[in-house]
């Protein structure tokens, strides 16, 4: 009963994390769609009455009262004399004081590691929206990997991934859909929850330590298991038919 109460506490707490960082992304673009809205709109209604069918141009960026680059769109951004990274990136870029990447919309084939190196992702992409801390350092986001067929929303902490939602095209590892919880300090998985074509499933490892399962198939059969990592023994807790 008190495993149950748990698990259920843990998806309540996973669902109102979900909402959070939805709208937290929803507000971002928000933010940006509306920045550029209003610089195309200033831009280009020189005159009362004169309209456009069309703008075509390489590049905007809007500058601070300073003249510092703060907002680009382009579809290669590359050059910045005030952007800190070289990398490229395509869509819009949100700048701050310093000259740091805070918010890219588009894509980001590139990230920045915490010990400050620029690396090419391992896989292809991705396409969405991602935000960055004070350093740079990717934060948190969401996209789509067009060569794993897979969208992704996730948090990062100061030394791994937070929380990481998944949803494959088809399977990743035989998992249709997926929500995972690290320790965003000292890394290793706290829970996971996931499902199968066949079963879904909770885990609430104490990483190191000790795993602790739910499992419940297609016809509601429910199974309990705890494994010890230290002596890799797995034990059979509860089994209902």
């Amino acid at each position: 009963m008190i495993a149950m109460d748990n698990s259920q506490h843990f998806q309540d707490s996973i669902q109102n994390s979900i909402q959070q960082l939805k709208r937290q992304n929803r507000l971002l673009f928000s933010i940006i769609l509306t920045l550029i809205i209003a610089f195309v709109v200033s831009s280009f209604t020189f005159s009362k009455g004169k309209t456009f069918d069309s703008i075509r141009t390489k590049k905007i960026i809007i500058e601070d009262a300073e003249g510092k680059d703060r907002i680009i769109l382009a579809a290669r951004i590359t050059e910045s004399t005030f952007r800190v990274r070289k990398d490229e990136l395509s869509g819009v870029l949100v700048l701050d004081e310093n000259g740091q990447d805070r918010v890219i919309l588009g894509a980001s084939p590139f990230i920045k590691r915490r010990d400050g190196s620029i690396v090419r992702r391992a896989t292809d992409g991705p396409y969405g929206i991602a935000f960055n801390d004070e350093n740079g350092v990717e934060k948190g986001g969401m996209g789509y990997y067009s060569d794993k067929k897979l969208a992704v929303l996730g948090l990062d902490g100061p030394e791994s991934e937070g929380i990481v939602l998944f949803v494959p095209q088809t399977e990743l590892f035989g998992q249709k859909v997926g929500i995972l919880v690290n320790d965003p300090q000292q890394g290793g998985q706290l829970f996971y929850i996931g499902a199968s074509n066949t079963s879904s499933f909770i885990n609430m490892d104490a990483p190191g330590k000790g795993r602790f399962s739910i499992e419940m198939d297609s016809l509601s059969n429910t199974t309990l298991k705890h494994y010890d990592y230290n002596t890799d023994i797995e034990k059979l807790l509860m089994k209902t038919d």
